[in-house]
Order: C-alpha cells, then sequence, then structure tokens
C-alpha cells in the first residue's frame, strides 16, 4: 500500500475546549503522516500562542485546518465515519480497536474513500446525535482500573496504526466505490419522507426508524447505483402515498 492512503484520512474534533489539545492532535498527526484536520464548533482559537507551542512544529496542520459548523457537514465527503470512544455505548454500531478500524478501511474502501475519524468534546465525548451520523466506534483498549485517554494520545494510538499498517498485505475484498455520507444521508432523508405517516413508523418515532436504516445501508456498502434504485422506490412510494391523500 502506498501512502497515499493517508492522504485520504480526516482527523475531526468536534467542540475541542483546549486549544493545547488541538496543538498537541495536529502533533500526533503529523508524526504519523496525517494531514487533514477537521474542526467542528471549535471552543478556542486553535492557531493561539498554546496551540502552536504544544504542536510543536506541526503548524502547517494547524494553519490548514478546515473549520465546520456542524459534523455533518465535515464528514459529507466521507464513505466512512467512525466515532471514538473510551466505553462501548448504548448505540447499535461495529466496534473496533485502532488496528481492525485501520485494516478494515485498507482492505475493504478505495484509495480515494475518505476515513472519518471522530473525537469528540474534552469532558464528554461524542453525543448521541453525533453517534448517530457515525457508521462504526472505535474503542482503545486499556487499563480498566484508568481507561481515560486525552484527545492527542487517543489520536496517536489510531494514527500510529494508519502508519504501521501501510505495508502489511492485507487480504483484500472487490472494492466497489461506495457512496459518500453526504450521498447516503440523502438517499435516508428520501426514505424517510416516503416512510412518514405508513403504518412503518407509526407506532415509534420516525428518527428511530432512520437510525435502523443508517445501520442497515451502512453495513450494505451502497454503489451509486444502488442508491439511485432506492431513490427510484422512495420517489414511488411517495407518488403513490400522495395518490391515496388525494382520492380520500
Amino acid at each position: 500500500m502506498e501512502t497515499n492512503r493517508l492522504e485520504a484520512i480526516d482527523i475531526v474534533l468536534v467542540e475541542t475546549s483546549h486549544p493545547g489539545n488541538i496543538g498537541a492532535c495536529a502533533r500526533s498527526m503529523k508524526t504519523m503522516g496525517l494531514t487533514r484536520l477537521h474542526l467542528v464548533n471549535p471552543k478556542c482559537n486553535h492557531q493561539s500562542d498554546e496551540a502552536i507551542a504544544r504542536a510543536s512544529g506541526a503548524t502547517d496542520v494547524l494553519s490548514g485546518a478546515q473549520i465546520y459548523t456542524s459534523l455533518a457537514s465535515a464528514v459529507s465527503k466521507s464513505a466512512w465515519i467512525v466515532g471514538t470512544s473510551a466505553r462501548q455505548r448504548e448505540h447499535i454500531l461495529p466496534v473496533y480497536s485502532p488496528r481492525e478500524l485501520i485494516r478494515q478501511y485498507y482492505s475493504t474502501y478505495s484509495d480515494n474513500q475518505r476515513l472519518s475519524i471522530v473525537l469528540g468534546p474534552e469532558r464528554t465525548g461524542l453525543s448521541n446525535s453525533d453517534l448517530n451520523l457515525c457508521h462504526a466506534h472505535v474503542i482503545i483498549p486499556t487499563n480498566p482500573d484508568y481507561a481515560s485517554l486525552n484527545l492527542a494520545s487517543a489520536l496517536q494510538v489510531i494514527a500510529y496504526e494508519a502508519r504501521e499498517s501501510l505495508g502489511l498485505r492485507l487480504p483484500e475484498a472487490v472494492k466497489a466505490e461506495i457512496v459518500t455520507a453526504e450521498t447516503l444521508e440523502k438517499m435516508i432523508s428520501h426514505a424517510a419522507e416516503a416512510l412518514e405517516g405508513t403504518s412503518l413508523v407509526s407506532a415509534k418515532p420516525i428518527e428511530r426508524m432512520v437510525s435502523r436504516l443508517r445501520r442497515v445501508f451502512v453495513r450494505a456498502s451502497l454503489s451509486q447505483d444502488e442508491v439511485d434504485l432506492l431513490h427510484g422506490i422512495w420517489r414511488e412510494m411517495i407518488r403513490l402515498k400522495n395518490h391515496q391523500e388525494k382520492g380520500q
């Protein structure tokens, strides 16, 4: 595998509070060859003196950071979105160790298909709404009596695995062009429109149905042709629903 795989990995920090943590993350990234830093609603100046000092020479990563107002926009071009956590959450997501995560990505996704690794705020971690946008969950095995890692330490472990696995001969699946998160979310929104008001969702909130659909479609690794087919199904369902409503 070539080092350009590293150029397809986005590190996404959500609502980070301390500039030193952003700087330390930039340093962790650059030591392993990662360069793409996305900041979602940062609560501090990521180019402050403290951030620059903690970056220890990785100021190019800091200056190149992209700022976003929502996690959805920050990960929209990625094919696979993975949230980090110190513990298993209630969300039913596939769980990987950092090594499993990186090897799954390298063996399943094409070189031009992006991976977003998402890290939440220092105190609270990722919210449930943030995790709803994620396709998988990465947990770093740690001492159960003291499992807390700071942002840069957690990122360093994952970044190391990304670089270490570059030279391995991994078994490769047939790599279809899996659609981006933006394309997938548009199709899921279309599905929700088609299902709204039907007996499938009348007994439970539409949000729960959407979350379940997202998990199903992520596991399916949909291609653009398959997404187009599903859009056609949703359009027909909406047409029939509107026809029935007019006839009442």
